[in-house]
């Protein structure tokens, strides 16, 4: 039994009477295991509920409702997701490669299936029972993103560094035939899972059908706190411009078939093989945009449309944008498409070098306050800074090193604004109608 906290003034459940401190028997003939299942049957129109009051009587309630009606209880326990802690020990873990000393979230491992579907987590599936995945299945928990690797079971479990578990392929067969839609990734180790061992992969997952929506390649991440770790491959350029060559292969082989694009290379593998992006249009639904797919594309075009639709020249100003390696020629042909459309708008771009993680660690989102602050003043910038959004934490303007926005601005003795994760946001802060509180909209 679940003891219930709360009944919402007004549902179906106030109405029958039901109180605080009663508790949940069943809905349907079952204990809803977490939150998730509650909704589940929150969902349906028709419910066998079984309740009982604090003297010990139970009565059972058979409700008709619509859908969007809501049964209206809250329960204790079920605040959130007990989180599933990953029992695997993946070659390529980020985490595994973080350094002492940092905050305790930082180093948290999920592998849960219900996350993935919340939060469009990347999960492995390994730890998945039989009555999880019937669960999935009845309940019609969809979409999931998934972290395939490979579909050669030797390799994936080399990866994953496990020894046993279900077959990926056949565990993806059986859900995407019971029309869970699947969204997959495949983290790209340099003579591990490349090559041949990537194609065979793409092609057995393209087999399994439309409800395998998209597959998203990404290269390797690779800190310098790798000592005690199995030796890994960088992405390199001629490892990149090989790997979009099989992407883009069957990407365009599916497309008539499918009616959008299913397989991408992340905008990282992009940079790195120093090609050109694909258009915005190339990513349909964006269905990868968490993983780093399609987030240069939408943020070019969104910044261009933005810069566009400004009828009056902007005010005199500068400003400096802090970038990562990889992003800087991106963000310095923006700067530059500005400038020379607004001349009263002097915009420059500097590059950070992670020192913190490693100079293998290229992305923006990735760099800490010292970083920025140790290498920023050998540049000559304008007196107001510009840092994108994705450097901060998701819920508080601190640093990936725990410095604090505030003493940020503070050392640095200039303006700074924060742009969102959006080309438009940008352009607001340089003709002056943004960037003060972005780092709250994320």
């Amino acid at each position: 039994m679940i003891k219930i906290l709360k009944v919402e003034k007004n549902s179906i459940a106030y109405d029958l009477d039901i109180k605080k401190g009663d508790f949940l028997v069943s809905i349907n003939k079952k204990l809803p295991e977490d939150k998730l299942e509650y909704l589940y049957f929150d969902s349906l129109n028709k419910l066998n509920v079984i309740i009982q009051n604090a003297d010990g009587e139970q009565t059972i309630f058979k409700i008709k409702k619509d859908s969007e009606e809501k049964l209206g209880l809250e329960l204790q326990g079920f605040d959130d997701i007990n989180t599933k802690w990953c029992r695997n020990k993946c070659m390529f873990c980020f985490i595994d490669q973080l350094p002492k000393n940092m905050r305790k979230t930082l180093y948290v491992k999920d592998d849960d299936w219900r996350l993935s579907f919340v939060s469009a987590n990347y999960v492995t599936l390994t730890n998945l029972t039989p009555a999880q995945i019937k669960r999935i299945i009845t309940q019609k928990v969809s979409p999931l993103y998934v972290s395939v690797h490979a579909t050669n079971e030797k390799i994936r479990k080399q990866m994953l560094g496990i020894k046993e578990s279900m077959p990926i392929l056949r565990l993806l067969k059986k859900l995407t035939r019971h029309k869970i839609i699947v969204h997959c990734q495949i983290v790209l180790c340099p003579g591990i899972n490349d090559g041949a061992v990537l194609t065979k992969t793409i092609k057995e997952l393209l087999k399994c059908g439309k409800n395998m929506k998209s597959i998203a390649v990404v290269p390797v991440g690779l800190t310098k706190y790798r000592a005690s770790l199995p030796q890994i491959k960088p992405v390199n350029k001629e490892c990149a411009k090989k790997t979009l060559q099989i992407i883009n292969k069957y990407s365009e082989k599916y497309f008539p078939k499918r009616g959008e694009h299913s397989v991408f290379g992340s905008d990282e593998l992009y940079l790195r093989a120093e090609e050109n992006l694909p258009s915005y249009s190339y990513y349909g639904e964006f269905y990868q945009l968490g993983n780093g797919v399609g987030i240069l594309a939408k943020f070019q075009k969104e910044f261009i449309d933005a810069m566009n639709d400004i009828t009056v020249e902007p005010k005199a100003s500068s400003y400096t944008i802090v970038t990562g390696v990889s992003a800087f020629n991106f963000m310095t042909d923006l700067a530059k498409m500005f400038s020379e459309k607004f001349p009263t708008v002097n915009v420059n771009v500097v590059k950070i070098i992670n020192n913190f993680f490693g100079e293998s660690v290229t992305v923006a989102g990735l760099l800490t306050g010292g970083d920025i602050l140790g290498q920023i003043s050998s540049f000559l910038c304008n007196k107001n800074i510009i840092l994108p959004r994705c450097m901060l934490r998701e819920t508080q303007a601190v640093f990936l090193d725990d410095m604090t926005l505030d003493e940020f601005k503070t050392s640095i003795n200039k303006k700074v604004y924060i742009s969102g994760e959006t080309g438009d946001s940008l352009v607001d802060i340089l003709i002056g109608k943004g960037g003060e509180n972005a780092w709250k909209n994320r």
